[in-house]
């Protein structure tokens, strides 16, 4: 708990000094996961709720939006930062894709907070999720507003996919650990959903190839973003966290472990 304290009383600050962005640059970012009235009080840990029967889940999710220079920077202490054990569907396809993932406890998010802070990251979105084991909550991502096209690695082989408009999200269901009682494996997908309707039904594709799970405990976090930074790059890691090219924003997500209750 005092990890989860410190990491949650970092995000409290850095959103009371920092807030969005009033620049120009920014006033063009108009992803719909931006909010510009974060507030303090939503960072910080609600009640718990004393559930007995099953394992109830609840994390604190941020997406962050940071300059190219900033980003390139804070991917330079994202291996200091990797204390957590991920374990990937098929890591070489999970690089492929140009995905990264880090996370630790609150001498990890150091690292990084350091960066955030020097480099001006603000908070595009934040939400707090509680969900019980088995059950899945999608988190929104970004949003494609026009057709486009991505490469995909699965198996070792890259095609190219059409992406009518939709959004980007990720489907995170915790499992419990057999003899863990704070602890959860935390499994997360990513997926495309779009908005059209066909059917009777909306159309989803999910990126199996960069499934990947964590063991999470309260008061870590993970982070997931994409490996690098080039504008010329069309991979399922740009496409997702770089939807507006003409904006010189990379974003990321940040998922905090709140509490771990059964």
């Amino acid at each position: 708990m005092k990890y989860l304290f410190n990491i949650l009383s970092w995000l409290v600050i850095f959103v009371l000094f920092s807030g969005c962005s009033d620049e120009s640059a920014n006033s063009k970012h108009s992803l719909s996961s931006v909010r510009q009235d974060i507030k303090a009080g939503e960072l910080l840990p609600r009640q718990q709720f004393d559930r007995r029967d099953n394992l109830n889940v609840r994390l604190q999710i941020y997406t962050f939006y940071i300059s190219e220079e900033g980003y390139a920077e804070l991917s330079e202490v994202f291996d200091k930062a990797g204390q957590l054990g991920f374990e990937y569907s098929d890591e070489k396809d999970f690089i492929a894709n140009g995905l990264v993932t880090t996370g630790g406890d609150m001498l990890a998010w150091n690292f990084l907070s350091k960066v955030l802070t020097k480099e001006q990251a603000k908070v595009a979105s934040h939400m707090s999720l509680q969900t019980l084991e088995g059950m899945s909550e999608d988190v929104f991502i970004s949003r494609l507003e026009a057709p486009s096209n991505v490469h995909y690695s699965s198996g070792g082989v890259v095609s190219g996919l059409s992406l009518v408009p939709g959004e980007f999200v990720l489907r995170l269901k915790p499992e419990p650990l057999i003899g863990l009682r704070r602890a959860t494996r935390l499994d997360i997908e990513t997926v495309y959903k779009t908005s059209i309707a066909e059917r009777g039904k909306f159309g989803e594709f999910v990126f199996e190839a960069v499934d990947c799970r964590v063991r999470l405990s309260p008061g870590q976090f993970i982070l997931m973003g994409p490996r690098v930074w080039k504008a010329d790059y069309d991979f399922l890691g740009d496409k997702m966290f770089f939807p507006e090219r003409s904006v010189s924003a990379v974003h990321f997500c940040v998922i905090v472990c709140d509490s771990i209750l059964e």
